[in-house]
């Protein structure tokens, strides 16, 4: 009795996905891995099932809480969960059949995470999408973290990601109320560094979300999203800081903005016939 309370908790989608759960083996109850911040779950399954996941404790989830990815090679999918307070967490794991399916997903298997001491190094996980894995995208800064803090009149963050040659990125910033703020975003390819720059300006103190986007350059549809991470803004020195709307050949020609600096926008003062902008290249 005992053995089969410790026991994971299948559903019956578990067994008409055709999973195989690898890791942990005959148990239901797993702990942090050895000297490190999360624990991990091996799924195997066909490349056209997807899978998401939720750690919760208390009945509520854990933002930033989990990752999955599927590895390609070994038809698996590597689920880390990383909890934030000490206490016996509850993982469910998700799954329907790929996106032509629109079924909704269901729950396919139960753990309990138990934490009993805290790591001294805690990690959260950016939210991904498939496009994330699917296109190769890397998060090269900011590491371990979902969550990026701006405060002391730092009014400004970056994410650098890196692709294969023949992605290319797009960028949103929206406030709490899902608001897209104007001039919030700059992304560009860094040829040099062979690295994607993409800069974030919140226009004032709160909670917002960067959300990266990718495609293939060879594909005519639009953009997916593929990473997003939160920005908690503290401080921010008015005037805010904000971006024109530039395309990839300004940074591939060295073009500086001299004036307006730092703004997306440029003043008509009154009685003025004209403005002006001051291009160095």
């Amino acid at each position: 009795m005992e053995q089969y309370l410790q026991m994971p908790k299948l559903r019956p989608l578990y067994f008409d996905l055709k999973l195989e759960l690898v890791s942990p083996r005959n148990q239901g109850v797993i702990s942090l891995l050895p000297g490190k911040s999360y624990a991990m779950v091996l799924l195997r399954a066909s490349r056209n099932i997807q899978l998401i996941a939720d750690l919760k404790l208390n009945n509520e989830k854990i933002d930033g809480g989990h990752h999955i990815m599927f590895d390609v090679s070994k038809q698996l999918y590597r689920c880390y969960f990383a909890p934030k307070k000490v206490g016996q967490h509850k993982i469910i794991i998700y799954g329907k059949k790929d996106a032509s399916d629109e079924i909704t997903y269901g729950g396919v298997l139960e753990l309990t995470l138990a934490v009993k001491q805290l790591p001294k190094t805690a990690v959260s996980f950016p939210q991904t999408w498939d496009y994330f894995f699917d296109l190769g995208l890397q998060v090269i800064s900011p590491q371990n973290t979902h969550v990026i803090t701006l405060s002391n009149e730092i009014s400004t963050t970056q994410i650098l990601i890196r692709t294969p040659e023949n992605v290319e990125l797009l960028g949103s910033l929206e406030n709490e109320a899902k608001q897209a703020i104007t001039g919030g975003h700059q992304i560009y390819y860094d040829r040099r560094k062979r690295t994607w720059r993409c800069n974030f300006a919140p226009d004032r103190n709160g909670f917002f979300e960067a959300t990266i986007f990718a495609k293939k350059m060879s594909d005519a549809g639009s953009h997916h999203a593929a990473v997003a991470f939160k920005i908690e803004a503290t401080q921010i020195p008015l005037p805010p800081i904000s971006y024109p709307y530039t395309w990839q050949s300004f940074y591939d020609f060295g073009l500086k903005i001299k004036a307006p600096a730092h703004r997306s926008d440029a003043t008509w003062a009154e009685n003025a016939s004209y403005t002006e902008v001051l291009i160095k290249a």
